[in-house]
């Protein structure tokens, strides 16, 4: 950086740039080497100990076993759904992956509206309330999907920028 005139520049190469005009990006911060991969590992492990715990508990109810597996199956899929998306660049492989969790995020949210309505017995308007909620998120999340679908580069850099600089 240079100051010039009282007007602070940035040095790019050869030439002055204003600053209005320059090019300027937060800096991410850089992550830990490691602590991503650690950080899974114990969501993992803790996802299959909660999981092994309920189906324990369940006292052989093959639909508490049943529930509780699919749930189990059903996040370990997204959770690795949600990283392969993060990774991949905007190609259409990307919109393949967001549809795939999205797929697998709506079984999930009905699945707990399900067990809510069998634990607690709502009245009707309680009920459909209840049914109401994920099913828009559900259709909120793919109309926010196709109103995006245009900007996935911008959303999604593939991080070929920072190799540039």
């Amino acid at each position: 950086m240079s100051f010039t005139s009282g007007v602070m520049r940035w040095r790019r190469g050869d030439e002055l740039i204003p600053v209005h005009q320059a090019d300027i990006r937060p800096r991410r911060p850089r992550p830990i080497p490691g602590l991503p991969v650690i950080g899974g590992f114990l969501v993992l492990v803790f996802l299959t100990v909660n999981t092994a715990m309920t189906i324990y508990r369940s006292l052989g109810d093959s639909g508490a076993i049943a529930s509780a597996a699919s749930a189990y199956l059903n996040l370990v899929s997204l959770f690795f759904c949600v990283k392969l998306l993060m990774q991949a660049p905007p190609d259409p492989a990307r919109s393949r992956l967001k549809a795939a969790v999205w797929l697998l995020t709506m079984p999930l949210t009905f699945q707990y509206v399900y067990e809510v309505m069998g634990a607690a017995t709502p009245t009707l308007n309680g009920a459909l309330l209840l049914w109401a909620m994920p099913a828009a998120t559900g259709i909120a999340v793919f109309l926010q999907q196709e109103r995006c679908r245009p900007h996935d580069e911008e959303m999604f850099p593939s991080g070929d920028e920072e190799q540039r600089m």
